[in-house]
């Protein structure tokens, strides 16, 4: 069996993990303990991808229930 060694996606140095050829991982905390940067990746076959999440803003579309109507001025002034 083949092993490599987990790099770092942010600072490219190696990890504490080990893996095989036929691991495979999927959003998978991976912390570095030199730059000690957290990133989720999925591993297939030796090929790591860095899983980005999206903000909690960009999470809920324009037309949202969750989106209140902005409030209008009140005009009524005694």
């Amino acid at each position: 069996m083949n092993y490599k060694w987990i790099l770092c996606p942010v600072c490219g140095n190696k990890t504490r993990l080990k893996i095989r050829e036929d691991t495979e991982l999927k959003k998978f905390p991976l912390y570095c303990p030199k730059c000690r940067q957290e990133n989720l990746i999925e591993i297939k076959q030796f090929k790591v991808t860095v899983i980005t999440e999206p903000d909690a803003k960009t999470q809920s579309p324009e037309g949202s229930p969750h989106n209140f109507p902005k409030a209008q001025p009140c005009l009524n002034r005694f």
